[in-house]
């Protein structure tokens, strides 16, 4: 009886810490699982957010596919949180970039994802983004000469909203209202 149990002992415990392989006869020794296959793939659970949220206390560590998510795609838990992984995650993919190239005259030259309209002076622009941000965004400005004036040209923000920006431009003084055409680029949440 003896021999028994010392042999069901030794044969459980030589179980214990063995690699699992499927398809593989020798399974790596770093890999606790190790699935080899060149006509098929792995497939993790498949569940929604809903279902990820409702693992009681989950591992750090434990991968799942979820179906529903912002992210779609393989899901990681870091301990605090569910992460997608190798794909951007929301809080990255948040930003919104607009930026174009205007002329004088209020024409958009390069860009889109915006209108712009002249004010009541020649020197003020409204742009008005097609789709606001969900805050307000960083906006900066280069603009150019288009007269004989020697002088670097401003652009001052007059305003500022999630939808819109109204600029004017005048010359390197501050002091000539002075037309010009002007570039920008606007980054902000979507």
């Amino acid at each position: 009886m003896k021999n028994i149990i010392l042999t069901l002992i030794i044969t459980l415990s030589l179980n214990a810490f063995a690699q699992v392989g499927v398809n593989t006869t020798n399974p790596d020794p770093s890999a606790v699982l190790d699935v080899e296959s060149t006509t098929s793939g792995f497939l993790p659970p498949r569940m929604t957010e809903i279902q990820m949220d409702d693992i009681f206390e989950p591992a750090e560590g434990l991968i799942v596919y979820c179906t529903d998510c912002v992210s779609n795609g393989l899901q990681s838990f870091d301990g605090v949180k569910w992460q997608s992984i190798g794909n951007i995650t929301p809080e990255e993919d948040n930003l919104k970039i607009i930026r174009g190239n205007v002329s004088e005259l209020g024409n958009i030259l390069q860009g889109a994802g915006f209108t712009v309209a002249v004010g009541a002076s020649t020197n003020i622009y409204i742009i008005t983004f097609d789709t606001p941000f969900s805050d307000l965004p960083s906006v900066t400005f280069t603009a150019g000469d288009t007269s004989t004036l020697t002088d670097d040209n401003i652009v001052d923000i007059v305003s500022l909203t999630n939808t819109q920006v109204t600029i004017y431009t005048m010359d390197g003084t501050d002091t000539v209202v002075e037309p010009s055409w002007f570039s920008f680029i606007a980054i902000g949440p979507r």
